[in-house]
């Protein structure tokens, strides 16, 4: 039999202050549409991190004003829902989860640390202040109306269909391409659809009831992106936390089609040529294996915030022997299986790509140095001349050459040190740290000596199949790029001896003959060829719209 301690009434037996929310800490309330067993409560700290509570601690947490003992607090909770807790109970609920997890002020506050986000934003700046995107997201939210939408998807088609079937892509991109100053005036505006991706979620935020937060840029892995403070969406049902996230692409088609208004009204044919980029970029969004607006849909769709976080203890549960990991047991049945079906796809396309990756950089580096120093004696040439413009796209084809090669390799370094620290974290014994140093240090040997012995830049003759990259498949296979066979060459005339026109007609060194058995009179002599220049184009730069941070975080009691 339990024993109770007694409690006097009106006396707090903790003697501890009445408890308060941190600074900056807001409550969210219940996640609708979560894929959890049991009901989720959420709350956002001061910066920004999403925490998953228990209704139990949601109600502790609801009832923190600063003002409320413990012992008032509990009276009121017994009160409401007809339970038997005691103050201890409470005070140590909070002294244990709430104050850790940064929601209560305390002595225990905040030593629960934000978590590294994987593939997540870096270095983010606010451009507008949480007020401002309030107010322009307010006056957009007419365009989410049914009847609005519906003719905004109707003239998109519309455009593409003329587009593609009547007016051809082919000027818009020569334009494009032949004109410095318009390729100028389209980055400005892929900038600008940036922007306005970021205040269609906004928009499509307020629109649903929820308060939009504030509009910055950061660097997505090394890339500079826009991003939006969405995480108040998290009030909103299924259906509102996915309009949120389409609100983006939306806006991008409302952008396309006041650039086909504009090219009506200037005939200039670049402005298609952007309006094709940006429909390439809205489908890049729907890419669901890294933070864009896809993976936000898949994770809003299943109802679980931070799918990322459950890439280890997904793999880990398919081990034989080991049991349920606590945080897929949380799990309803079918969204425990669309989580373990998105992270087997997850390690199997980006696992794909680093091996895909791997086995192109004895090719990609050679190739990629010499257009860097192609491009480098151009800038210099442009500077020396005193040319601008020339220099200007000179640098910018540098940096569009030189950035994924540095985002590659952070990329890459960040996977592998994240992976070695994992196994050496993992390996409690020395034996196994000693074999993964050495298995660690093989490997980057071996990487190394393949890119020394095989490195060679990509010739512009090569197709770049799949039997050309197997020897074995194709045994007659000509790396090299073939030489045009130079024509015999006619015999002189004699300077005195007139040689009829019939004669010249008949004569064998100029006219074929009709004998297979007769050599020719004058063997081919072969020409030196110029070796090709090398030649760069810009990379694609990455999508520029990327979303905050969701909830990864939970407390239970």
């Amino acid at each position: 039999m339990a024993i109770r301690q007694l409690e006097l009434p009106e006396i707090d037996p903790t003697g501890a202050p009445p408890p308060a929310l941190a600074d900056g800490t807001e409550l969210i309330g219940e996640y609708e549409g979560s894929g959890y067993r049991d009901p989720t409560f959420l709350a956002r700290r001061g910066d920004g991190l999403t925490v998953r509570m228990t209704p139990l601690l949601y109600e502790i947490a609801r009832r923190a004003d600063g003002r409320r003992s413990y012992r008032q607090i509990v009276d009121d909770l017994n009160r409401a829902h007809g339970g038997d807790l005691t103050t201890l109970d409470v005070w140590r609920l909070a002294g244990e989860h709430l104050q850790p997890a940064g929601i209560l002020a305390g002595p225990q506050a905040r030593t629960l640390a934000r978590p590294p986000e994987t593939l997540g934003l870096r270095l983010r700046l606010g451009v507008l202040p949480p007020r401002l995107t309030g107010f322009l997201a307010g006056g957009l939210t007419p365009f989410f109306r049914a009847g609005v939408v519906i003719a905004v998807l109707a003239a998109a088609a519309a455009l593409d269909a003329w587009l593609f079937a009547a007016h051809g892509v082919a000027r818009p991109a020569a334009d494009l391409l032949t004109h410095p100053s318009a390729m100028a005036v389209a980055f400005g505006l892929v900038i600008a659809a940036g922007g306005l991706h970021e205040l269609g979620h906004a928009a499509a935020c307020r629109y649903g009831g929820a308060r939009p937060g504030r509009i910055g840029a950061g660097l997505y892995l090394i890339w500079p992106a826009f991003f939006c403070d969405v995480t108040d969406a998290y009030r909103l049902g299924r259906g509102g936390r996915i309009r949120t996230d389409l609100g983006g692409v939306y806006f991008n088609l409302l952008f396309c089609l006041g650039l086909a208004v504009a090219y009506a009204w200037t005939g200039h044919e670049f402005l298609l040529a952007v309006v094709l980029l940006q429909q390439v970029e809205a489908l890049h969004q729907f890419f669901p294996f890294l933070r864009l607006d896809g993976y936000y849909m898949v994770a809003d769709m299943i109802g679980v915030p931070d799918l990322f976080a459950r890439i280890r203890p997904t793999l880990a549960s398919f081990l034989p022997g080991r049991q349920l990991d606590a945080r897929a047991g949380a799990l309803r049945p079918a969204a425990r299986r669309l989580v373990a079906a998105w992270v087997l796809l997850t390690v199997a396309v980006l696992g794909c790509s680093y091996l895909l990756l791997l086995a192109s950089l004895p090719r990609i580096i050679p190739t990629a140095a010499r257009t860097l120093q192609a491009v480098t004696i151009k800038l210099i040439g442009a500077l020396a001349a005193g040319h601008a413009l020339p220099a200007l796209l000179a640098a910018g084809e540098l940096i569009s050459v030189a950035l994924p090669l540095a985002g590659f390799a952070y990329v890459l370094a960040l996977t592998v040190m994240r992976l070695l620290r994992a196994l050496w974290n993992g390996a409690e014994r020395p034996w196994p740290r000693a074999m993964l140093a050495v298995v660690s240090a093989a490997a980057g040997l071996v990487l190394g000596l393949n890119i020394v012995a095989h490195g060679r830049p990509i010739q512009p003759a090569e197709a770049g199949t799949i039997q050309s990259a197997s020897p074995g498949l194709t045994p007659n296979a000509d790396p090299e790029p073939r030489r045009p066979l130079s024509l015999p060459q006619a015999p002189p005339q004699h300077p005195v001896t007139a040689v009829s026109p019939v004669a010249a007609t008949s004569s064998p060194s100029l006219a074929p003959t009709s004998n297979p058995n007769v050599a020719p009179s004058s063997t081919p002599s072969a020409t030196p060829i110029p070796s090709p220049s090398p030649s760069s184009s810009p990379s694609p730069s990455p999508s520029s719209s990327v979303r905050t941070a969701s909830p990864s975080t939970s407390s239970s009691p």
